[in-house]
Order: C-alpha cells, then structure tokens, then sequence
C-alpha cells in the first residue's frame, strides 16, 4: 500500500470513493465542489492511499494555526474507504500517516458514524466535546 500527496488529476477517483458513501445526488454536488476546492486550498491537503496503482481511500485534511490558543491543528474533513477493501486498516493507515507526516500539535476529529467513533477511540482519540449533534475527539500529537 503506497501512500502519496493526491494530485488535481486525481479528483474523478476521490470523486467516486466519496459518492459510495452520499446520497442523494445534490450532496454528491456538493461534495464534488468541495473536493475540487481541496484540492486547491493551501490549507488543505489529501492524502490518497493506492493499491496496485488504484487510489482506494483518501483522507482530506485541514492545517491551521489556531492564534487564540497558539497551537497548530490539524482537523480531518473527509475520510473514505473504496466498499470493496473496507476493514482492512486502511483509515488507521491514513490517520497514522497523516499524524507522522505533520508535525502539527493537536489532531481533531467529528465523529459522523459509530464505525469511526470506534476507530477514533481504539486509536487513542479523547472526547473533547459533546454538543448532541457534534462530537469532536482530539490528539494530543506532541506526547
């Protein structure tokens, strides 16, 4: 499994893994606006992972300077998985990549489904805060 910087020529395929995951159709819209801005925002960055020369999951990162606390953080947007190579570590994979890769202070999370609340916990996220509709978990990546 290589693990690489996706690149503008990538888009179609981060647009397929995503669209396995959304419905209906104008929140594929949506996504797709967004990916494409991702890409482009030098504060974001997405990482893809390949298998065989196919991109079969991509993590989509936030990198920001927090000037209120003095802390670089890093927030994960977007992670998906290609259906067909689901459980096979390859979120923990992209997560264990992009915290080595940056050296950033924190990394946060929002939980979004109970799979990744699972994935979040086993990897050593904490709760930071519960706001009903939002959960978000952090990582203290200085430790």
């Amino acid at each position: 499994m290589k693990v690489r910087l996706a690149r503008r020529k990538d888009a179609p395929e981060l647009i397929r893994l995503a669209a396995q995951w959304l419905n209906p159709l104008y929140q594929m819209q949506l996504k797709t606006k967004i990916l494409l801005g991702s890409l482009r925002d030098v504060n974001e960055k997405i990482f893809v992972a390949e298998h065989e020369g196919k991109i079969v999951a991509f993590i989509d990162i936030y990198i920001h300077w927090d000037w209120m606390t003095a802390l670089n953080k890093v927030w994960l947007v977007h992670c998906y998985t290609d259906s067909q190579y689901r459980h096979k570590g390859l979120a923990s994979t992209l997560i264990n990549f992009v915290m080595k890769e940056i050296n950033w202070d924190w990394f946060f999370v929002d939980y979004k489904t109970e799979e990744a609340r699972a994935l979040y916990l086993k990897m050593g996220f904490k709760q930071n805060s519960n706001r009903g509709w939002l959960e978000i978990y952090q990582k203290d990546l200085k430790k």
